[in-house]
């Protein structure tokens, strides 16, 4: 990949996890739906495995441009 190609894929990374962030957050506080106990525990586990793959990604692209001030 080019470094034009790595920072539209690092930019389209970083709005995917401000997205990810958002609609966690919206369902945990602004929302009005019913979950158990058990379904909220699902979710935040995988909220945090999206949230873990996607920051790993981010550190990679970042490690390939030369730094985190490259973006």
């Amino acid at each position: 990949m080019t470094a034009d190609e790595l920072r539209k894929e690092l930019e389209q990374v970083k709005e995917c996890l401000l997205d990810l962030e958002e609609t966690y957050a919206f369902t945990l506080t602004k929302t009005t739906a019913h979950m158990g106990s058990g379904m909220a525990e699902t979710l935040r586990e995988e909220h945090e495995e999206q949230v873990r793959t996607y920051r790993e990604k981010i550190a990679r692209l970042e490690e390939l441009l030369g730094g985190s001030g490259a973006g």
